[in-house]
């Protein structure tokens, strides 16, 4: 599916406003289990966390030989002894990130094919939300073909992530597929604690058929999903010359990313002239470095990192992503109904 991991992800979204965004899976439809549920539940951070009323006790009239006996079993009753907590599990991370991500933040890349435009990617963070006590950020990928790409081949698919706004490790990722060849729905729990992912993937594909998938696989510490590492990766502490790993679980599979910094320029964009840095990444499956060609992404050389260019390289050709909107606003249609 991914055949760049994150990089991958232009690729396999093309997008463009003429077709209807997609909304996410119904997890219901994978059939987890109730503990799972309550695990990932994700909750709104405006309603923090719902504290638990105790029901207020019911006064019943009682006799006055009732009332004797009930303190009598006070008396009797042992002082219960205090129960010991266990210790806190110690979230992994590397350096201190100071966090630079801001709700609303949207990207909007042009996708090109062989020079011509396929289709759209917008990138959106939504307001933070909570999974099992922890600040989370919302990351919502849609990506839709041009009217005209549509004749040769739909795409309208939908991502989410939810990436931990301290540590910046991946909790959950859903994927929703609409396209000419095949329906696809996968979700993707992250058990960080336990190093598991929880994966499920429902595929209905025109020439290879159904296929339904259910396994726990085993993750390492910093396990990114293929969205989040979009946003993982512009926290890394570049300088130029050297090289990053961290993991990324796609397709069921766990994969390393190798981020090498090979230089720095003044990159023109549609926003206009902005420094950037140069990086190429790399993906290692099963010990073997995956490879169609040298690819490269360019991240603006200031603190807030913003992704301004991709070019990967597939196996026919080269997918190019184009920054053409980077803003902060709310006028974005993947933005949540208040």
């Amino acid at each position: 599916m991914f055949k760049f991991v994150w990089i991958g992800l232009l690729f396999f979204y093309f997008g463009c406003s003429a077709i209807e965004p997609q909304t996410v899976p119904d997890e219901k439809a994978f059939g987890i289990s109730d503990s799972l549920k309550n695990q990932f539940s994700v909750v709104d951070n405006d309603n923090k966390k719902i504290a638990s009323v105790e029901p207020e006790p019911v006064i019943e009239k009682t006799t006055k030989k009732t009332k004797k006996s009930q303190v009598t079993k006070k008396k009797k009753s042992k002082q219960k002894e205090p129960v010991k907590e266990e210790p806190k599990f110690s979230w992994p991370n590397r350096w201190k990130i100071d966090p630079f991500f801001r709700e609303g933040e949207r990207y909007v890349f042009d996708i090109t094919y062989f020079g011509a435009t396929a289709g759209e990617l917008e990138l959106i963070l939504l307001p933070e939300k909570k999974i099992a006590d922890r600040k989370v950020y919302h990351i919502r990928a849609i990506a839709r073909t041009t009217s005209v790409f549509s004749l040769f081949y739909r795409m309208n698919d939908v991502a989410e992530s939810y990436l931990d706004s301290e540590t910046l490790v991946s909790h959950k990722f859903s994927l929703k597929l609409d396209e000419s060849l095949q329906q696809r729905d996968v979700l993707e729990l992250y058990d960080q604690v336990n190093n598991k992912v929880h994966y499920y993937s429902k595929l209905d594909h025109k020439k290879k058929g159904k296929k339904d998938e259910q396994k726990v696989l085993e993750s390492i510490p910093y396990t990114q999903d293929g969205l989040s590492a979009f946003y993982f990766v512009r926290t890394l502490p570049y300088e130029v010359g050297k090289t990053y790993e961290f993991p990324v679980m796609t397709n069921g599979k766990m994969r390393d990313v190798r981020v090498t910094v090979v230089g720095k320029e003044d990159l023109p964009t549609k926003i206009g002239k902005i420094p950037a840095i140069i990086i190429k990444p790399e993906v290692v499956l099963d010990g073997i470095l995956k490879t169609y060609g040298d690819s490269f992404v360019w991240l603006s050389d200031d603190f807030e990192r913003r992704i301004l260019k991709v070019d990967a390289k597939i196996k026919v050709g080269s997918v190019i992503a184009y920054l053409k909107e980077h803003s902060y606003g709310a006028g974005s249609k993947a933005l949540e109904k208040k």
